[in-house]
Order: C-alpha cells, then structure tokens, then sequence
C-alpha cells in the first residue's frame, strides 16, 4: 500500500509468487493460480491466501525455535519487544485509519441505490446483505468510521495505546464476525488485525484484571526507552510524527477520492433508474410477456459502476448485468457486457414524456423496439423511509 518501498516489496512478492504455488502443489496437492500485486488479495480468503500463512507460520515456527536454542538464555528483549510494539501499533493504526476513512467520507458501502433496490432478497449474496445493510445508513456508516479512526490514533501515542487497543479490540470483533458470518473474502486479513490488537493488550492482562475485576490499585506500566540518546529521542520524535502527517493525508485524500470516484458524492448515470417494458416489439412483431422467454426485457436498471451494476431484466426472471452508459446529445445508449467485450450493443433512444423511454437497435441479431416506462423508487419502501423517533402504526 505504500508505493515509494515498492522496490523492496516487489522482489518478496516475486518470491512469494515462486514458493507459494510450489509449497501449494507439493505440502497439499491443491492448486493455487491466485496471484496479485494487492496485499487484500494476496492475504485474502482464497486458496493463495491460507498456503502464503502457513508458509509464513512456518518460517516464524523455524526461526522462533532457531533463535531459542541458539541465543543468550539470559537475554529479556524487553527493549526488541517495545520496538516490536512500536512497529504494529503503526501497522495496525495504518489499516483502521484505512478502514475508517473510506467510511467517514463514505464509499466502501454503496447506498440504496436502484441495482440494490431490484434485486431479489433472496438471490443475494451473503456478502452484498451485509454491504446493502451498512450501505443503507451514512449516518452508522460514519460511527463505525469513526470508532475506527479513534482507535487509530490512540495507538499511535504510547500513553493511549492500551486504550485504543481496548476500542480496537471492540470494532474489529464485530468486524471479524460480520466477515465469517456473511462469507465474506477478508477474514484471514481482519483476523489478522483483531490479533494484532490482542498482542498490545496481552501484557497489560493483570493491570486490567487488577483494575476492572478485582478492584486493586494498579500502578503506571513500567516503559522502556527506546533510545538513550536525547538527539536519538528527538529524532525518533519527528520520524513518528512525520509519519503520522503523512498517513493522515494519505488515508484522507485516498478516501475522499474514493467517495467522489464511488462514493455518495459520485454523480448518478445519465438515465438513471428503474424502467418496466410496456411494448416490445422483434422484427416488427409484439412480443407478449411469456414466463418462458428469456429474451423480452422486462426491466431496465440503470446504475453506475462497481456493485451499482446497470441489468437487463427478462420476461423468465433471468436477469443480466451490463455496464450501460448514455450519450444525451446524441440519444444513444451503450451496452457493454463486463465479462465478453464482443458483446456490445449500440441503441438509439427518444424521451416521449417525462415518465416513457423508447429504445431501438439491434438485441441478439434481432431488431427490436422496446418502451419503456420510469419507475417510482419512492415505492420502495426501504429507499422512501427515513428516521423517525416515533412510528405511528
């Protein structure tokens, strides 16, 4: 995620891309052909995810016992450790800033929009309810946004870091657990960050025990210097709050990017909505709304990109998704399937009213003419209700 120290991450992954596959063949006869150059993917819920960790718990389990046997019995590490606390608190406090942001300027979630409001409940994917259901509030959205970013950076000071680790701890269990139960693809990734904010409570257990449970007085936890030198400290000083500039504009900027790109603050498609047929006409014949044809549209939607996928909608309750665009000048549309480029489709389209659209042009080698009329979103009643504190039934 961060590009200027792609030159020493691009030869890992180069590696990666050799051993993984290899360690997948060889240690569990499966194959892994699942390689990318985005760390989501490669530590994702697929077959290259779970060989690339055990290949890493593997090399941790060989180098923890090597370095056991082989080091000073009496050596603590407790400053190595401290180091290593500084390390995945910036880690960590990186990834939430991450998550929350594209929350706090919304656009990870899509709203209710018209893809969303067509689909059957039924024929959803688990992971597009739980996207549709955090998508449907900007309001929760930013809350969860922003627990996220105040767990963030309390980690990054070392006075709060117990207690944005605490708030971390929180959030991501709820994360972890939306993400197995909706199956969706970022659990190894996720669990990965809620161990993360385990290991930073881990050696505060007995104080918090002592002071939540037990009711003793607890004592300040005893900290390190990382550094003796004071230039070393005020170095290490600016190093840390550059830093933390620099991830704050990152996230920042990359989220408010996001939102304009496919966000809330993107701009709905030419054409946008929801159109049932009431004519269709095929080489001049009109054709009746059977159960059984396949290919007389019943619905049009017309959404933007991403999971606001424009359809085409057809009189058996098949439906097909198509990235769908229109030139308002010269009263074309185009329809573009996402998966074969061959496919495409050019119509010409006319406005008779503010409520009909009549298309024209070639579908499937067939001449078709086909109109059209807009409807309502507002008879949704999940995109017409809004908050209430009192509801009159």
């Amino acid at each position: 995620m961060i590009e200027w120290i792609s030159p020493v991450t691009k030869p890992i992954y180069h590696f990666q891309d050799w051993w993984v596959p290899l360690a997948g063949k060889n240690l569990f006869n499966i194959p892994v052909d699942h390689v990318y150059d985005n760390i989501f993917q490669r530590t994702g819920d697929f077959s290259y995810g779970f060989v690339f960790m055990f290949s890493i718990a593997l090399l941790a389990f060989v180098v923890t016992i090597s370095w056991t046997i082989l080091a000073n019995k009496n050596a603590s590490y407790d400053k190595l450790h401290q180091w290593f606390r500084l390390y995945i608190r910036f880690f960590l406090a990186f990834h939430l800033l991450n998550y929350g942001f594209i929350k706090v300027f919304p656009s990870q979630f899509p709203d209710a929009t018209a893809s969303m409001l067509v689909q059957n409940f039924g024929d959803a994917p688990p992971a597009r309810l739980a996207w549709n259901f955090m998508g449907y509030s900007p309001t929760f959205m930013r809350f969860t946004g922003w627990m996220e970013v105040i767990a963030a950076l309390l980690l990054l000071p070392r006075r709060t870091t117990t207690l944005g680790a605490w708030i971390a701890m929180s959030v991501l269990s709820a994360v972890v657990m939306i993400n197995i139960c909706f199956a969706i693809t970022v659990k190894l990734f996720s669990i990965h960050f809620l161990a993360i904010a385990a290991i930073l409570l881990a050696g505060e257990w007995k104080r918090l025990l002592d002071f939540f449970i037990l009711n003793k007085t607890v004592q300040p936890s005893p900290q390190l210097q990382l550094i003796g030198h004071q230039l070393g400290k005020k170095i290490l000083l600016a190093v840390q709050i550059g830093l933390i500039a620099w991830m704050l504009y990152v996230q920042i900027t990359d989220a408010r990017e996001a939102q304009r790109e496919y966000g809330d603050k993107v701009r709905k498609p030419a054409l946008y909505g929801v159109y049932n047929t009431e004519y269709f006409i095929k080489n001049n014949d009109t054709v009746l709304p059977l159960d059984t044809d396949s290919t007389r549209w019943k619905k049009l939607v017309i959404d933007g990109g991403g999971w606001k996928q424009s359809s085409i909608h057809f009189s058996n309750d098949t439906y097909r998704y198509y990235n769908i665009s229109a030139d308002t000048v010269n009263k074309t549309m185009q329809v573009q399937s996402p998966r074969d480029p061959g496919e495409y489709y050019l119509f010409n389209y006319s406005l008779p009213d503010s409520q009909r659209i009549c298309f024209s042009g070639i579908w499937k080698k067939d001449s078709i003419k086909v109109v059209m009329k807009k409807y309502d979103l507002n008879n949704y009643r999940l995109y017409r209700t809004k908050f209430k504190w009192i509801f009159n039934y």
